[in-house]
């Protein structure tokens, strides 16, 4: 298998009420060669800081809103 011309990193930008997701390519090419990583879509695990609960979660390059709001749920204890 040949070796990797390009390395992915995956980034997370954290708000209060947001989560912005952004990806980076960058070539290990040497210079002269070609580099086909503009082509390829490979998944980069991310990690929020804390869970995403009810935040949008927005894809940094689009725009592009990549997760419904959720809303938070109340738990009550009913006591008899």
């Amino acid at each position: 298998m040949p070796a990797r011309l390009f390395t992915v990193a995956g980034y997370v930008l954290e708000g209060a009420d947001t989560v912005v997701l952004a990806g980076r390519i960058v070539a290990d090419a040497q210079p002269g060669t070609s580099c086909d990583a503009a082509t390829r879509m490979e998944t980069v695990p991310v990690t929020p800081a804390r869970p995403l609960g009810a935040r949008l979660v927005i894809d940094a390059a689009t725009g592009a809103l990549l997760r419904e709001p959720r809303p938070q749920v109340a738990r009550a204890t009913a006591t008899p």
